[in-house]
């Protein structure tokens, strides 16, 4: 979570959508990166996350053979429901 507060490439954001979808929740990815970083804001790694129109790229496509071809609109849509699938969990 960290990477892509610092830098915009759709490889970072692919990468995070992909372990969410596949390997661990977002929800668990959010957890962990409180856990490793304290001092972020979990509003600012929610909002990072869902906001793509500083990626120059449109898609993942022409970058190290991705398993999935996907647009960085429908990566953000990804994570706009994942994320409103925590907001129940999150306000406990």
């Amino acid at each position: 979570m960290a990477t892509i507060s610092q830098r915009c490439t759709i490889r970072d954001y692919y990468d995070i959508y992909y372990i969410s979808r596949y390997v661990i929740s977002l929800d668990e990815i959010f957890r962990l990166t409180k856990s490793m970083i304290p001092n972020l804001s979990p509003i600012t790694y929610t909002e990072t996350i869902i906001y793509t129109n500083d990626i120059p790229e449109n898609a993942i496509g022409s970058h190290l053979f991705p398993k999935e071809q996907i647009s960085k609109e429908e990566i953000a849509n990804y994570f706009i429901g994942e994320i409103k699938k925590m907001a129940p969990i999150r306000q406990e």
